[in-house]
């Protein structure tokens, strides 16, 4: 119910913003905390993936905190990222450049061409958890999980699943 009402009054970008103002804030003041943290994923919506002004944002926060932006991961969905596929790319390498990494959120529930995935700059492929979840009675789900991850081999990426619960999972 939340994110419909975000996107319908266009206020994706501004609780991003707030979301990692939270993030940075808690992460500065709790710096002993803070360094025990190998990540932190943040989810970004498809506005702020559009949005011109979010790199300088960005910037801007990162050279006043003292968190590495190497510990910060942002997931971005396939919907969001093929957009506007150019800006999508222009935003992920300058904030890469900044050492902010990306995951691709509920990978394989989207467009999930492939096609894309040569020119989108990502270091996590993230399975949607829908293929985890029916492991053990779907053939597909299998087969579909074996296509992700072979595709994350070749292309050098991490692939995390979504919803990974049971040992029988895992062990897949």
């Amino acid at each position: 119910l939340f994110m419909p009402s975000v996107e319908r009054f266009d206020l994706g970008t501004r609780i991003d913003r707030h979301v990692i103002e939270l993030v940075f804030d808690w992460m500065e003041s709790h710096p002993d905390e803070a360094q025990t943290i190998s990540s932190c994923s943040i989810n970004l919506t498809a506005a702020t993936m559009q949005d011109h002004g979010f790199t300088d944002y960005l910037r801007g926060r990162l050279t006043k905190s003292s968190f590495p932006a190497s510990k910060i991961i942002f997931e971005i969905t396939e919907t969001s990222a093929v957009t506007n596929l150019g800006h999508a790319q222009t935003m992920i390498a300058e904030l890469r450049r900044l050492g902010c990494r990306f995951s691709l959120d509920d990978f394989g529930s989207g467009f999930c061409s492939f096609q894309y995935l040569q020119n989108l700059d990502v270091d996590v492929f993230k399975i949607d958890g829908s293929f985890v979840r029916d492991l053990q009675t779907s053939v597909l789900s299998k087969s579909v999980i074996r296509a992700i991850t072979d595709i994350a081999g070749v292309l050098n990426k991490v692939t995390v699943a979504e919803q990974c619960e049971s040992d029988y999972q895992l062990a897949i």
